[in-house]
């Protein structure tokens, strides 16, 4: 699945103009330069019948734009939106839900970084169904 959204969110030229190849899953490293996006994975739910597992699994995914300022991080969120507007056919579907509240981190004095770092997130509900070809 994280290959499958990585791959999806790198086709894009709308959100690679703005952020390139700086897509990043499980924590935006220190180093990074901005803008960019980070994705991490808040739940996995695999359902079963009584027939057995079911081969969908559902993913909840918190994707947030960072940038150098509130309205960039914003656009990085919006760009990120309109892809997952787009997966609506297996192996890879998308549902938007609410919103996260977007935030800042000030510049930390005892790092490299000395400007603020804002956040845009949005929560999604991935279904991953591996064995399923649109």
């Amino acid at each position: 699945m994280e290959e499958l959204l990585t791959a999806a969110l790198m086709g894009s030229t709308g959100l690679t103009a703005l952020v390139g190849d700086r897509i990043h899953w499980r924590k935006l490293p220190e180093s990074a330069r901005l803008p960019a996006v980070s994705m991490f994975r808040i739940t996995a739910r695999r359902d079963s019948t009584q027939a057995g597992r079911v081969p969908t699994t559902a993913w909840r995914v918190q994707i947030d734009g960072w940038a150098g300022s509130d309205g960039e991080a914003s656009a990085v969120r919006d760009a990120v939106i309109a892809v997952l507007d787009t997966l609506r056919r297996p192996p890879l579907q998308a549902l938007l839900e609410d919103d996260p509240p977007d935030g800042w981190t000030p510049g930390e004095p005892d790092t490299d970084r000395t400007t603020d770092i804002y956040r845009a997130s949005v929560d999604v509900t991935l279904w991953h169904s591996p064995t399923l070809t649109p």
